[in-house]
Parts: C-alpha cells; structure tokens; sequence
C-alpha cells in the first residue's frame, strides 16, 4: 500500500487523465429547473472536503479538508445561497479524508478520524448546529483516514466501512454508531478492504449501497448484518485520479436514486451515474461539474437539489463554484 501512501504524500494538483467507456439510459423523473447563479464568492474553495447534510438545521455542512496550501480545520454550511463559515468554542483538529455523515435521530451531523498532517484520528465529533462536541464512546475504530460513513435509518445506526492507516495498511472493517458508542460487525461477507469508497443510504430500498475506492469500481450493499455484492453493468469505472482523495455519493429522494459523480473520462467535466436498486445508469445532461477530484455530494432536501461543492480542479479549471442536480440537468448555483 506504499502507492497509495506515495500519492498522497505528494501534489495534490492534477495531471491529464484517461478515458471510461460510455453507459446508458437515464431516468425519466425531472424536477424544475434550478436557477444559475455566479458564485458569491469562493467561500471555503478550492479544496479536497467532504459534506453532509444537517437535516436538523437544512443546511449543508462541511469540515476541514485539504488544499495544495494545507490542511483546514474550519466549519461551513450552505444556506441555499452561499457557504457561511461558522464558529465554535472548540474545533476538532485540521484534517482531510474524514467521514462525515448525517445523523438525523440524534440531530448532529457526525464526523469519524482523517488525517492531520500524517497524524491519523480515531475521534469522533458531533456537530449540533453552533458547535463540535468530542464524543466519548468505550469502543472506537482504529485510527484511519478515507472512511465511507453514512446514516443507515432502516436500522438507526452510522454504518462507517474501511479506511486507510499508514502502520496498518487498508481497512475492510465495518463498524455501526448507535449515538453512544461504535460496535464491530462481523458480516459473512464483505467488500476487500479498501480507501475512499463511495456509500449512500438508499431508502427506496432500505439499504446501503457502497460502490468504489481507490482502484475499485464494484457495487455492495449492507442489510444490516452483511454485504451483497450485485453485479451490475454498465457501471462507473474506476476513478482516473492523479492522487487517491474522497468522492463521495448522495441519495437523491425525488427521484428514488443514489447519485455518484466520477471523474472518469477525458471530457474535462464530472459524470454523473445513478443507482435505481438494481442497476447504473448514465443520466443525460446538457451541462456538467468541471472536472474535479475530492469533491463533496450532499442532497440538500429543504432546496430539492444534489449539492456539488469543494474539490480539486485539474490544471485551470474551476474549483470554486458550487452546482445543483434536480435529476435532469447540472447547474451553477453559487
């Protein structure tokens, strides 16, 4: 796994990349169209981040992340119109490669390791809508950066899977949150370990689908005691990225879909994929994200729309803007 440690220990800026071979169909659910928008300004951007959105408060939540400058420790929500940065008393350390999910039934948005300047975490932080607040749990996964967490609400519990340490190598663990303490899973069957997968719970179908990581393109999903892998095709390729970095998947409720942005083709812009419980699909769309690597996907329910933020433009491309998808059609929307 030394590879992987090499990448990211060097430039975050991006180099050309290759191509994928083009899939199919896309949805007929549209939504209205969304209102473009030049950007207020570059907010929190560029960088390498994760999102999350805080259904308690309808906003869209990022911490810390990376820049070719550095790491972040910051906070900022999306209001729907621009990102704000937010204060708190106490701040986790900066980070990058941080899980990040929404935890609805205890009204936080919840934030698991990352790494800090090669110093890796195992803490887990609870954001309540004016501040971070560490959590105590008894048990607690090994300290890892590149996890993929999400809320699973078929059975009320974070479900967070593999991640990479630098003196352990990569992790093929499942771990669940219940609010008060991590619990180690022991499924019957399980991904490869793997960094920087993409999950999203699906509630059309009530189960958590985990596509990817770094040199992986295949789909799972959890049920709550194991994984499944499906095999569908066409799917999304292996993401072409000069340096493994987080990419993440959003579920998408209009529609009933999980929706992936890959970085994986030569057009200079994002492809967008989504996920209807049994198969992938390429949706057409007249616009798209510029290219980016380690961008942020939220869906951002009280304005309707999949939310694309942060990332890392490859050589001059735009890193700043913020983009919607109301399941038809990309647009700039700050």
């Amino acid at each position: 796994m030394r590879p992987l440690l090499g990448l990211i220990a060097g430039s975050m800026l991006l180099a050309a990349c290759g191509s994928s071979p083009a899939a199919s169909s896309s949805p007929a659910a549209t939504s209205a169209p969304l209102t473009p928008r030049s950007p207020a300004g570059p907010g929190p951007f560029p960088r390498s981040a994760s999102l999350a959105y805080d259904s308690t408060r309808g906003t869209v939540i990022l911490f810390g992340g990376r820049s070719p400058n550095g790491f972040f420790n910051d906070t900022w929500a999306w209001d729907g119109d621009r990102w704000t940065q937010q204060t708190s008393a106490t701040n986790p350390s900066t980070r990058a490669g941080a899980a990040l999910a929404d935890d609805p039934e205890h009204h936080v948005v919840l934030m698991f390791g990352g790494d800090d300047h090669g110093n890796l975490g195992n803490d887990t932080w609870e954001w309540d809508g004016s501040q971070w607040k560490q959590a105590q749990p008894v048990h607690r996964p090994p300290h890892r950066f590149g996890g993929a967490m999400t809320w699973d609400a078929a059975h009320h519990v974070a479900v967070l899977f593999g991640g990479y340490s630098y003196s352990l190598g990569t992790f093929g663990d499942t771990w669940t949150w219940n609010g008060t303490d991590w619990t180690k899973m022991s499924p019957a069957t399980s991904p490869s370990p793997r960094a920087y997968a993409q999950i999203a719970f699906d509630a059309a179908h009530g189960n958590v689908v985990l596509h990817g990581g770094y040199q992986k393109d295949d789909t799972w999903t959890w049920d709550g005691s194991t994984w499944t892998q499906r095999n569908p095709s066409p799917a999304p390729q292996l993401l072409q990225q000069t340096a493994p970095t987080l990419e993440q998947m959003a579920y998408d409720p209009a529609h009933k879909v999980v929706v992936l942005l890959s970085p994986d083709d030569g057009s200079g812009a994002m492809v967008t994929w989504s996920w209807n419980g049994a198969s992938w699909s390429r949706p057409s769309s007249s616009a798209a994200p510029p290219f980016r690597e380690g961008a942020g996907l939220a869906y951002d329910a009280r304005h309707s729309m999949t939310l694309f933020a942060g990332g890392l433009p490859r050589t001059g491309g735009d890193g700043i803007g913020t983009w919607g998808w109301n399941g038809s059609g990309w647009t700039p929307v700050g």
